[in-house]
């Protein structure tokens, strides 16, 4: 079990790192030591009232928007107590094992619904917490940044597509899936109005790793030989959406032409 000030501590300092201060800058505001600062953001001492609202003040943050963050991250961290005995019941030991996991997926998602709201550029850490409702410092624990974030979607969202289109029935079906997901993904429909940059950057073929994942997914659906021309098919999508009755005719014709 976590200490309570274990949670505290990660909670300011997922609040120190998002703001880009250092320890010292915060512990001079606060009026408290740098030692005692560090040594409450690793959970190693408790906390006063009196010095957690000091610390709170000298981040801008209020006490009760901190605790919040705790609240969410302990609920998240918590197993129920099973009463009864349940042959069914997922074993405690695997929930707990399951927990970060669970955590990981709910940030990724909580990305793509900010991103969704308001675009890349403008989605912050605070508003991806908020999405996935989790604290900012369960955030923190997972990503360094908001970039590794980034990152990391769209790996899984690559990872996502590829299991959609390997459950398809077919070669044309498993084409008109993957491209009716780009066209109504509520985050790319936003990023082309809000990040028309870094989708200009996300549709230039590169010999980033996450092309390469990207290039690999697709050969091990279609098959090497016509992996090159589906990806460019399908991330010329990506700013230009394709309609449901296109998404059907280019999928045919693509099948016919490649497959």
């Amino acid at each position: 079990m976590t200490l309570l000030r274990s949670h505290i501590g990660s909670t300011l300092r997922a609040a120190r790192i998002e703001q880009g201060r250092t320890l010292r800058n915060v512990a001079k505001s606060a009026r408290v030591s740098l030692g005692y600062l560090s040594e409450v953001e690793r959970g190693q001492k408790e906390a006063s009232s009196e010095l957690l609202n000091s610390i709170c003040t000298a981040l801008d943050l209020s006490l009760s928007s901190v605790l919040a963050d705790v609240i969410l991250d302990i609920k998240r961290q918590e197993v129920p107590v099973l009463t009864v005995v349940d042959d069914a019941a997922e074993p405690v030991c695997d929930s707990l094992m399951a927990s970060p996991q669970r955590s990981r997926v709910a940030i990724l998602s909580g990305v793509k619904k900010a991103i969704a709201q308001v675009g890349s550029y403008e989605s912050n850490m605070l508003d991806i917490a908020e999405h996935a409702q989790v604290s900012r410092a369960t955030v923190y624990n997972h990503f360094s940044d908001k970039d590794e974030m980034l990152v990391t979607l769209v790996e899984s969202e690559i990872s996502r597509l590829q299991s959609l289109a390997s459950k398809a029935t077919s070669k044309v079906e498993a084409l008109y899936l993957i491209s009716r997901e780009i066209a109504v993904d509520p985050a790319l429909r936003k990023m082309v109005i809000t990040d028309p940059l870094d989708i200009a950057k996300l549709v230039t073929v590169t010999d980033h790793p996450l092309w390469l994942q990207a290039h690999d997914a697709i050969s091990e659906v279609f098959g090497s030989q016509s992996s090159s021309l589906i990806l460019h098919w399908l991330i010329g999508q990506i700013a230009s959406p394709l309609t449901d009755e296109e998404s059907a005719e280019q999928a045919s014709q693509l099948a016919l032409v490649t497959l």
